[in-house]
């Protein structure tokens, strides 16, 4: 364990970036090395420090290397301040589109860190959820970025943060936010249909938990537009949209004129199974 604190002393000391990144590798893989109850205690301890540093070095490789540690090891994920990474990602992937972190893997690695550290404390709502405006802007940062897998992971922090933190502190911040809901219209016209595809199933989360009209008012013709979409999985997705929210949303009465038509598809045959499968669910009893 000695061996241990002193690698992670050493990463910093060095002055050569190259040497910072060499020194990060050999502690991880002396930490690996440890049993497992010694990783979970005095390894962590000893190396989040040192992690902590490394999410803002110079250094793109050795950003990328602690932001990817910690989302790959779930004891260190779960013991990360979120004091100490929430500020460094939403500083560095920018909530207006135009992130400080110029590295897209870098940027990659950020989402998947906080999504991971979200993740492996699902049962500390509370903790979650004094960080709400923090999650908001990386998310909208990571759902605005040219990068492909970042949206993509930007739209899996959405999920994972509808599942761990209370909903009305969900519904209060993501759900309604109107620069993230426009965020996420411009991703239905991406030229990649998992993109689109992504961006419909977010904006059905942030709908579902939504207290008024407004931001469907406001993505209503946008999504209808998506029945013309070329790629079936595309129509199928706001089909399903429409139906949770024909289940679930407390709005859904005042807006069926708008609803059912999210339902119908110019190809019927390509939704007739899914359709049926949603509102047979939808209307029972």
């Amino acid at each position: 364990m000695e061996d241990l604190r002193q690698l992670s002393t050493t990463v910093s000391a060095f002055k050569n970036k190259v040497e910072r990144k060499r020194a990060l590798a050999r502690l991880r893989d002396a930490f690996d090395s440890l049993p497992k109850e010694a990783r979970e205690t005095e390894g962590i301890a000893s190396v989040l420090p040192t992690l902590y540093a490394c999410l803002e070095d110079e250094s793109e490789r050795c950003r990328e290397l602690a932001a990817s540690w910690i989302s790959e090891d779930a004891a260190l994920a779960k013991s990360a301040d979120l004091h100490h990474i929430l500020p460094v990602v939403q500083k560095r992937m920018g909530s207006d589109g135009t992130p400080e972190e110029a590295s897209e893997e870098v940027r990659k690695a950020y989402v998947a860190m906080v999504d991971r550290a979200v993740r492996e404390r699902r049962e500390t709502p509370d903790e979650l959820g004094s960080y709400m405006d923090e999650y908001r802007d990386i998310v909208a940062g990571a759902v605005q970025d040219s990068y492909l897998d970042v949206k993509l992971a930007g739209c899996r922090l959405v999920s994972t943060l509808d599942a761990a933190v209370g909903k009305e502190r969900f519904r209060q911040t993501l759900a309604s936010s109107p620069s993230l809901s426009r965020s996420l219209l411009k991703n239905l016209t991406h030229q990649q249909k998992r993109i689109r595809i992504a961006a419909v199933e977010t904006l059905q989360l942030l709908l579902v938990c939504s207290g008024t009209s407004e931001t469907f008012a406001l993505t209503a013709s946008h999504l209808a537009q998506r029945l013309f979409d070329p790629m079936p999985e595309v129509r199928m997705a706001v089909a399903a949209l429409a139906a949770d929210l024909l289940k679930r949303w407390r709005c859904r009465s005042s807006n069926l004129p708008l609803l059912v038509p999210l339902l119908i598809s110019r190809r019927v045959h390509d939704l007739y199974s899914l359709s049926n499968q949603y509102v047979t669910q939808t209307f029972q009893p």
